[in-house]
């Protein structure tokens, strides 16, 4: 009864500098690339989260505040980044570019929270803009270097466009289908063109070498719109090449929110998806400013779990500096006294005993907590050090 709820976990004094350590690297990247970092409410209005009507209300977690007014836990920081701009940064020149890591809510078969770092590029479109957002997620990815990752390119009107042959609620049936591979779905759905099925079950077979793909992808009936996107795709993918990005194009890739308008990509590594983002042009326009935007999350609890392998992660927590051990009651003033001391010069950490250890006690307990050393403070003033690493 004294644990969490199932879906959301402690992170301990590891974990959390686990964490900083890949937070820490993302911000510079971040910062590299004039990205200035925001931070948003957990809390948002019902009306703010589902003003795009592309967060489905199942996925929010909901609460009233006193006044009744429905609140939600944010499932996703674009919509909350996208209000904030049309509303607190109206004003400020385009594009703007904005950084964040912050916790993320879902409501699922159980409650969910996890933990994201990302960028949103809002007010410039088109292949530059996109360009621009894929390299600054690769220049993430090459300052964590984790093992084996793969950016996956899709192109969300491109995969729509079968999609709309096909009325409600089988769209939506199929668009989930699309999401999650699965093609027993799709034959199984009844009441649509035999024509739409098999073009839908084609899709899936649009993954791999982007050459390949895109060579495949030319053959089938198009839009000119259709084929914008393809040329757009043969333009990024030949950038990233150029970059030794390791890329793969799939057409058949749909995302679970559906404010997405254009390109769409995932990112995985060590068999997990790590990450996931694309252009959404009309999201900012539910917020009263039409912007287009693009961005990208990264999910820190995947990352941590893809990075412990390498040995790149811290190992233990911060350890170093000193365990001040007071020589008896008469000496607590003369350890507080030392402790100060020691903690004005930069860098070091300082613990004081307070539980009266001595000798080799405290000895012990300060190789447990990582100190470096030992200072007995007598009560005189005068000190003796036990340097932890020479007796270890």
């Amino acid at each position: 009864m004294y644990q969490p709820p199932t879906g959301v976990r402690d992170l301990l004094p590891l974990d959390v500098s686990q964490k900083l350590w890949i937070e820490q690297r993302l911000q510079r990247v971040f910062t590299r690339w004039g990205y200035q970092r925001i931070i948003t409410p957990t809390l948002e209005r019902m009306e703010t989260l589902q003003a795009s009507g592309s967060i489905d209300l199942q996925a929010i977690l909901q609460l009233r505040d006193a006044e009744g007014v429905s609140l939600g836990l944010r499932p996703d920081p674009t919509p909350s980044l996208a209000r904030a701009v049309a509303t607190r940064l109206a004003d400020a020149p385009l594009p703007v570019r904005l950084s964040y890591q912050m916790n993320v809510f879902r409501s699922t078969t159980q409650p969910q929270e996890f933990y994201q770092a990302g960028v949103e590029l809002i007010g410039a479109g088109g292949v530059l803009a996109d360009g621009e957002v894929l390299l600054v997620l690769a220049d993430c990815l090459a300052e964590l270097a984790p093992p084996d990752w793969t950016l996956i390119l899709g192109a969300v009107a491109f995969t729509r466009s079968w999609l709309a042959q096909v009325a409600e609620p089988a769209r939506h049936r199929l668009r989930r289908a699309m999401a999650e591979l699965d093609r027993v779905a799709i034959l199984a759905e009844a009441g649509i063109d035999e024509a739409v099925r098999s073009q839908l079950l084609l899709l899936f077979d649009l993954r791999g070498e982007p050459e390949i793909v895109l060579s495949k992808a030319s053959s089938l009936p198009m839009s000119d719109a259709q084929r914008a996107e393809l040329a757009e795709l043969e333009t990024l993918t030949g950038w990233l090449g150029g970059r030794s990005v390791p890329v793969v194009l799939d057409l058949s890739l749909v995302e679970a929110f559906d404010y997405y308008t254009g390109l769409i990509f995932e990112v995985s590594a060590g068999g997990r998806l790590i990450g996931r983002g694309g252009r959404y042009d009309h999201l900012l326009g539910s917020y009263g400013k039409p912007a287009p935007g693009a961005g990208f999350a990264l999910n820190l609890e995947a990352l941590q779990q893809v990075l412990l392998p390498t040995g790149k992660l811290p190992g233990r927590t911060a350890g170093g500096g000193f365990l001040v051990v007071p020589d008896g009651p008469a000496a607590w003033e003369a350890a507080l006294a030392e402790a100060d001391k020691l903690r004005r010069a930069p860098g070091d950490r300082v613990e004081i005993e307070l539980l009266g250890r001595t000798g080799e006690e405290a000895i012990a307990y300060g190789r447990a907590l990582g100190a470096a050393a030992v200072r007995w403070v007598h009560a005189d003033g005068s000190t003796t050090d036990c340097d932890l690493a020479v007796i270890q």
